[in-house]
């Protein structure tokens, strides 16, 4: 099934037209056996003008392109399906980083998945890993993605334009057999009524000018209807194809990102010099295992020195500690008797301005009786 469907999706549209050429002649050969020669459907297919084989003709050529592109469809479903059996396969169970972008690379590039390598998931998962492996960043690989889902939705919608032309052909196929046949009656009706000379030959004539309206009509009857049908064909493939881009859409997204963790290079080169310096240290440390084993040795022997040292020190310290607060023992003793002796001196000063002051008063009371 998969090898039919990967050969017809790649079907030219010359094939395309040379298959409608065919199915329009089957349609009118069928119309004619199968039809009794006096029903509508006999007259309406092979008593109208030249514009019903057009667009017969023009349906089957859209019908055909669209039966390309429904395969089309059916190879790019099956090419999901195993992209996302990959995906979801054992071997990715734990988180990957870029380094790991060929290893799963290989895995969608395998003989297995050869018929799928031409499909739209297989090449954009294959393109976006060889990104990562390029730019070392599981962001670019997201962006990557997000691009060619654009880039998809428009190449798709791009590819009905042609099928939308052939859709729009059909009416206006009816409306040209609308105008013909209105044109034709109308030129014989007026034929008519130029040279009757009785009713009865107008009567008898009528029948050239409607079989002209029926062709108008029966013109724009057969082409609506079959425009129709190939417009409600290519809605319903158009929204499979949509829906399938959209599954393509998140798996790539919601599965394949998922797969890789963000990862930094500046990272692991931090990481690489410290395993080098690591093992740098590790070698020092073996060549040198004499020398540490002797100065592991010598430690306490260092250590005692080093505290009698210290030990020496702080006794200094203290020393100097305590001669200090003698010192200052003795220099509290004599500020204490220089203070009482300060005491003595004021309390003598306090006594003398006393005596001064009885002398004066002394002298004054002589200095009244001089002179009374």
């Amino acid at each position: 099934m998969v090898r039919k469907i990967s050969k017809w999706h790649k079907t030219k549209p010359q094939v395309a037209v040379a298959a409608a050429a065919v199915a329009t002649v089957l349609t009118f050969l069928l119309v004619r056996v199968l039809a009794p020669s006096q029903s509508y459907i006999h007259d309406l297919f092979l008593e109208r003008s030249w514009i019903q084989y057009a667009s017969v003709f023009c349906f089957w050529v859209t019908i055909a392109i669209l039966a390309i592109k429904h395969s089309t469809s059916y190879y790019e479903q099956e090419a999901f399906e195993a992209a996302q059996k990959i995906v979801s396969g054992p071997e990715f169970g734990s988180s990957l980083i870029w380094s790991d972008a060929q290893m799963v690379r290989g895995k969608f590039a395998g003989q297995e998945y050869q018929q799928h390598h031409a499909s739209i998931a297989f090449s954009r998962i294959l393109n976006a890993l060889d990104r990562l492996r390029k730019t070392q960043s599981t962001a670019a690989l997201e962006n990557y993605f997000h691009t060619r889902s654009d880039y998809d939705a428009g190449k798709l919608e791009n590819s009905y334009a042609g099928i939308r032309y052939f859709v729009w052909l059909l009416p206006t196929l009816g409306l040209i057999g609308t105008v013909l046949g209105l044109g034709l009656g109308m030129s014989k009706f007026g034929t008519i009524i130029q040279g009757a000379e009785s009713f009865t030959a107008i009567k008898s004539a009528l029948p050239d000018v409607t079989e002209n309206l029926g062709t108008a009509f029966d013109a724009t009857f057969l082409a609506i209807l079959l425009s129709a049908i190939a417009a409600f064909y290519m809605a319903f493939l158009q929204q499979r194809q949509e829906h399938i881009l959209e599954e393509i859409d998140h798996l790539c997204v919601d599965e394949v990102c998922a797969l890789f963790q963000e990862h930094s290079s500046a990272s692991t080169e931090i990481v690489q010099a410290l395993s080098e310096q690591i093992q740098l240290i590790v070698r020092a440390s073996n060549g040198n295992r004499a020398q540490i084993e002797k100065d592991l040795e010598r430690l306490p022997a260092l250590f005692a020195e080093r505290l009698q040292t210290f030990g020496a020190t702080v006794s200094e310290h203290l020393n100097a500690i305590a001669t200090s607060t003698t010192q200052l023992a003795t220099q509290q003793e004599t500020a204490a008797d220089l203070f009482s002796e300060i005491k003595e001196i004021k309390a003598a000063q306090e006594r003398l301005s006393e005596n001064i002051m009885r002398l004066e008063a002394v002298s004054s009371s002589h200095s009244e009786v001089l002179t009374s």
